[in-house]
C-alpha cells in the first residue's frame, strides 16, 4: 500500500494529458472558518525537521463539552481513539484534510458526509486543529482567511478524467494522523529519552500506556514490521505524548503502607463466579492488617444479606447480576440503617465487582437516610469490559456446533457447580447488554473507586479490569499459577488496597515496570481474542 503524494501548500500541477490537463488547471475552492470561537493559545510552528519539536496545527481555548465542527463540507476519514484521546479527520474536496484532536466526544463515523458547520463531536480542555495536503502540513490560520486552493490531480494513469481525492485506509488514515499530532515516533532521539526520564514514576507509567498505543498504531502491514517496541521507541514516544496526558501523584514505593483510618469502617466482602459461603478468593484479603474489627467484615451472600445469614453455593453465583445488585443494594441499605452514618467499603473479586456497580446504580444520594454511605469501592480483576472466554462461550451458542460443545462442556461445568449455559456467564461476554449498559452508566459521583489487576490475569486481561471514573492500578502476581485467584491476597493487592482506604494515591511505578504493564495485559488480551475467533470459526465448520 503506498503513501499519498506528497503536494504543495499552494497548488499541485496534474502532468497529463488533453483534457486532463486542461481540468486540472482549475481551482477547487473550499471555504473554511474555525471550528471553534475560543482563542488560539499555541499557533502553527512548522517543525525544523521530520521528527523535530514544533506544532503542526493550532491550539484553541475551549470549555468542556463544547461542541465542535467541521470547518467544511467533506467526508469522515477517521473517527476514533489514538491511545487515550478521541480524533476526527474529515477529507475536503480540494484534498485538504483537517483534523480536530483531543476530543471529549466524537459525534461522527468514517464514511459519514458532513457539511460545513456539522457538530462532529464536543471539546476537552483544548482543541488541536491540524491541516494537511497530502503529507504537507498547512497553517490552518492561512486556511481560515481562504489564501489555499489546491489542484485536483489525476486518479492513477487515466488521463481521460480526473478524480476527486480519495480516503486512505483507516490504518493509513490513523498513521497520517498520529505524525500530525505527535510527531515522529520511530527515531528515539536523545532529548526525548532526557525528557521521560525526568517525568514523576507515575506520569511515565502513564505515558508508557499511552505510547504503547501510539507505537501499536504506527505498525502497519507494508510500511512497517510489527515489531515489539524497545525501551528506546517507548521513551520518544513518551515524550511526544506528554502534552496528551495530565501527571498524577503516587506514592513512593519505599513509603510503608499507611496506618488504617482512625474512624471506624465496615467492609462488606464479595467474591466472583463460583465462589461459596467461606470458600471465595477475596477472603484472602488480610482485613485485620486494614484495621477493620473482626465483627465489622461481612461476606456477601448471592442469596441476599450476608453468608452467614443465608449460606450461599457456587450455582447461586450464576443467576442474573442484575438481581444479585438489589440483593447487594438491599445489604447496603440495611447496614446503613442498623449502623448509622458508619461508612461501608466494598472488596469485591472478579464478577463480584460488577454486582457491586449494579447494586449502586448511577447515583447515591447523601440526603436520602436509607441510601448507604459507601466509603470505597475496590475491585480486584473484575472484568468490567467483559471477559474473552466468556465472549467465546456466548458466540458459540450461535455456530453450527456450539450446542453440542456447550452440553459437553457444561457436563463437566455442572460437576464443580458452573454451568456454561448460565446467565450470568453470557452477561460476562463483551458484547452483553449488560455490560454495555453498565459502562454507559457512570459511577456515582460521590464514591471512590479503585480497580486492581494482576499484570499476568489469564482470565480476565488487565485491560478488561480499566474501569472509567476509578484510579486504575496493575499490580505484579509473583506467580505463574492462576494469577486471577491469587490477587485479592497478594502482597502488592494488598498494599494498594491499604492506599487506597487511606485516600493516598497508588503506588509509584518504574518505566520497566511501567511497560510491562501496558505490554503484557494487551499481549494475553490479543491472544485470547485470537483464540476466540479459532474457536468459533472450528464450531462453524461442517460436523
Amino acid at each position: 500500500m503506498r503513501w499519498l503524494v506528497c503536494v504543495a501548500a499552494v497548488a499541485i500541477v496534474a502532468v497529463a494529458s488533453g483534457r486532463a490537463a486542461a481540468a486540472a488547471s482549475e481551482r477547487v475552492a473550499v471555504t473554511y472558518s474555525a471550528p471553534v470561537d475560543g482563542p488560539i493559545t499555541d499557533p502553527f510552528r512548522p517543525p525544523a525537521t521530520p521528527y523535530g519539536a514544533g506544532n503542526r496545527g493550532v491550539d484553541y481555548a475551549t470549555r468542556r463539552g463544547e461542541p465542535v465542527h467541521a470547518a467544511a463540507a467533506g467526508d469522515v476519514v477517521f473517527a476514533g481513539a489514538v491511545g487515550n484521546s478521541l480524533h476526527v479527520v474529515v477529507l475536503h474536496a480540494d484534498g485538504i484534510r483537517t483534523s480536530y484532536s483531543f476530543l471529549r466526544t466524537v459525534a461522527v463515523a468514517r464514511g459519514n458526509r458532513v457539511s460545513a458547520g456539522t457538530p462532529i463531536g464536543t471539546a476537552g480542555e483544548s482543541l488541536h486543529f491540524g491541516a494537511r495536503a497530502g503529507e504537507a502540513y498547512v497553517d490552518p490560520e492561512v486556511l481560515l482567511a481562504g489564501d489555499v486552493y489546491v489542484h485536483l490531480i489525476p486518479d492513477g494513469t487515466t488521463a481521460t478524467a480526473l478524480s476527486p481525492p480519495r480516503a486512505e485506509s483507516e490504518a493509513i488514515e490513523r498513521a497520517h494522523l498520529i505524525s500530525a499530532v505527535w510527531g515522529g515516533v520511530k527515531t528515539a532521539s536523545r532529548a526525548a529519552t532526557q525528557v521521560a526520564v525526568r517525568v514523576s514514576p507515575l506520569t511515565t507509567a502513564r505515558h508508557v500506556r499511552v505510547a504503547v498505543d501510539v507505537l501499536r498504531d504506527l505498525r502497519i502491514d507494508g510500511i512497517h514490521r510489527p515489531h515489539v517496541p524497545g525501551e528506546a521507541e517507548i521513551s520518544a514516544a513518551i515524550a511526544l505524548a506528554r502534552r496528551a496526558i495530565d501527571a498524577e501523584p503516587c506514592t513512593p514505593a519505599s513509603e510503608p503502607p499507611p496506618p488504617p483510618p482512625p474512624e471506624r469502617h465496615l467492609a462488606v466482602m464479595i467474591g466472583g463466579l463460583g465462589s461459596a459461603t467461606g470458600s471465595a478468593s477475596v477472603l484472602d484479603v488480610d482485613t485485620a492488617r486494614l484495621g477493620y474489627a473482626p465483627s465489622d467484615v461481612m461476606q456477601f451472600s448471592y442469596r441476599g444479606g450476608t453468608a452467614a445469614e443465608n449460606p450461599y453455593r457456587p450455582a447461586d453465583t450464576l443467576v442474573d447480576i442484575r438481581q444479585s445488585g438489589r440483593r447487594l443494594r438491599e445489604l447496603l441499605e440495611r447496614l446503613q440503617y442498623e449502623h448509622p452514618g458508619v461508612p461501608v467499603d466494598v472488596i469485591a473479586h472478579s464478577q463480584g465487582g460488577l454486582v457491586a456497580r449494579a447494586a449502586l446504580g448511577d447515583e447515591l444520594d447523601p440526603f436520602d437516610p436509607r441510601s448507604p454511605r459507601l466509603g470505597t469501592l475496590i475491585t480486584l480483576g473484575t472484568p468490567h469490559h467483559g471477559t474473552d472466554l466468556a465472549t467465546a462461550a456466548s458466540l458459540l451458542r450461535h455456530t453450527r456446533r456450539g450446542p453440542l460443545i456447550e452440553q459437553v462442556v457444561g457436563r463437566i461445568g455442572r460437576q464443580r457447580g458452573i454451568d456454561p449455559r448460565a446467565r450470568s456467564i453470557h452477561q460476562l461476554s463483551e458484547t452483553s447488554d449488560f455490560v454495555r449498559e453498565l459502562n454507559r452508566r457512570p459511577l456515582p459521583k460521590n464514591v471512590r473507586a479503585v480497580s486492581i489487576a494482576a499484570r499476568g490475569d489469564l482470565v480476565v486481561p488487565s485491560p478488561r479490569s480499566h474501569l472509567a471514573g476509578a484510579r486504575n492500578v496493575i499490580v505484579s502476581v509473583p506467580t505463574l499459577r492462576d494469577q486471577h485467584a491469587r490477587l485479592p491476597g497478594s502482597t502488592a493487592a494488598q498494599r494498594e488496597i491499604a492506599l487506597a482506604l487511606a485516600g493516598r494515591p497508588p503506588s509509584c511505578e518504574t518505566l520497566a515496570d511501567a511497560a510491562a504493564d501496558a505490554l503484557t495485559g494487551r499481549a494475553i488480551d490479543r491472544a485470547e481474542r485470537a483464540a476466540t475467533v479459532a474457536a468459533v470459526g472450528g464450531a462453524e465448520g461442517a460436523p
